[in-house]
């Protein structure tokens, strides 16, 4: 939960920003559209998601990732033994030596990244003008992604295996991830509004919980579900009792960690009057596939869209409903 309440703390500074027979025919919609694998040898340029123009002269072979989330995306790659240094909130395998800790997204160690020599910094969206200037004067090269919305995932797979020279890997990720995108949208395609349950999923006895602009407000929709988190200044928003006792959602989603209290709080008894308390219908889910907005995402949409609707998800993981479709659809629909 740590990280995100580090990220409500940026956010809060910004504003938030068929039937299953055409899957296929999406799929090859969307491969139309994506962008072709990188394969030109370094030096390679390219733009990043801030529009930056950024000359990479060689395979990175020291990368330092300011971002948990383009940490999970670079492990995803297979570029772990690349990786020198990462934030205090990311999450990476042991090793010996381990790897170096530089701080977070606020409060960067300069001086302990400039040491560990990284041919590639990797930075979200979120990072200051101010913190990319003085990366930049420091000799470092900066790469920026911007992993949030779900939109933005794909792009990212594909714009960081092409800055890692794991340009193939990312882009078998990101088609992955469009490919389970238009299969969930087509068993919920012919769904009427009636037919998806109001929802919110929260993050903690804190009441943090994601309105539309936040990735895990879209998963929530695109799973099937309306989220009665309205849009606001911010992408997350913490709710008081009373807030959410008016919204009332039919189904709560409690993303839990080893410290997160069992629903509802006992220091908030006056929730125990929720409709989704007093019919059941509250909800864990794991916090690894919906605490950042990395390659997981794609289990953690069908995980909701599971519980969601059961009787059109009936497969437990995303990776039985392809096996089940493809032994269905021994060749592509026409586009």
């Amino acid at each position: 939960m740590y990280f995100l309440r580090y990220i409500l703390v940026i956010s809060g500074l910004m504003a938030a920003s068929v039937g299953e027979a055409a899957v296929a025919g999406n799929a090859a919609v969307a491969a139309e559209r994506a962008p072709q694998v990188v394969t030109a040898a370094f030096p390679r340029t390219l733009t990043d998601g801030a529009g930056r123009s950024v000359k990479l002269a060689a395979k990175p072979e020291r990368i330092v990732s300011l971002s948990p989330a383009i940490t999970e995306m670079v492990l995803a790659l297979g570029g772990g033994d690349e990786l020198v240094g990462v934030t205090r909130y990311c999450t990476v395998p042991e090793r010996d030596p381990p790897i170096a800790r530089i701080g977070g997204l606020l409060d960067p160690d300069y001086e302990g990244m400039v040491a560990l020599r990284p041919d590639l910094v990797l930075a979200p969206n979120l990072a200051s003008p101010q913190l990319l200037e003085r990366l930049s004067s420091l000799g470092l090269t900066v790469v920026v992604l911007s992993p949030e919305g779900l939109d933005n995932l794909p792009k990212d797979l594909r714009l960081t295996g092409q800055a890692t020279g794991r340009e193939e890997k990312g882009e078998t990720l990101a088609r992955q991830f469009e490919k389970l995108e238009a299969l969930v949208g087509a068993r919920l395609q012919d769904l009427p509004p009636e037919g998806r349950p109001t929802a919110i999923m929260i993050y903690g006895p804190d009441l943090l919980a994601p309105g539309p602009a936040a990735f895990a407000g879209q998963l929530l929709t695109e799973a099937g579900a309306r989220n009665v988190v309205a849009a606001g200044a911010t992408a997350w928003q913490e709710l008081s009792p009373e807030a959410l006792l008016q919204l009332n959602p039919q189904v709560i989603f409690l993303v839990r960690d080893t410290t997160t209290e069992a629903w509802p709080p006992a220091s908030q008894p006056a929730l125990r009057g929720l409709a989704a308390v007093q019919h059941g219908h509250v909800v864990d889910l794991p916090e690894s596939l919906f605490e950042r907005p990395g390659p997981l995402l794609g289990e953690a949409l069908w995980t909701l869209a599971h519980d969601l609707h059961p009787d059109r998800f009936p497969e437990s993981a995303s990776g039985d409903a392809f096996k089940a479709f493809g032994a269905r659809s021994s060749t592509p629909a026409k586009p």
